[in-house]
């Protein structure tokens, strides 16, 4: 019975040994994206308006620079780097950044084909 206690103690021992070892792998990967975070904050002056809103800017970063890490670690003919947009969601992207001066054409030009364009003589 005691050598049985003993044993499952070890075992007990043993996984708190490696949660913990991965708790502070991850708390330290953490920690780097927050260095990361931060520099990248101080480079592009970005300031938010409180904590919120930073962690959550923190989360869109960490995935961004995530993705960006992971891209540039396959076999492309270009890189990924991490920009001003650093931040900011596809969607943001999207609905802030793209198209800015785009006016749509309200003229519409309707063609029969080639045969308008081109006349062939025999």
């Amino acid at each position: 019975m005691a050598i049985h206690r003993a044993s499952l103690l070890a075992v007990l021992c043993c996984i708190c040994l490696c949660g913990t070892v991965i708790a502070a792998r991850e708390l330290n990967g953490d920690l780097s994206m927050v260095a990361k975070h931060e520099n990248w904050m101080a480079q592009y002056d970005r300031v938010y308006k409180d904590a919120t809103e930073k962690a959550c800017r923190f989360e869109v970063f960490k995935a961004n620079v995530e993705f960006i890490e992971m891209f540039n670690a396959q076999n492309h003919k270009f890189w990924l780097g991490v920009n001003q947009f650093a931040d900011i969601t596809n969607d943001e992207f999207k609905t802030t950044n793209t198209n800015k001066r785009f006016k749509a054409n309200s003229i519409r030009v309707l063609s029969s084909g080639f045969s308008s364009f081109f006349r062939v003589q025999v």
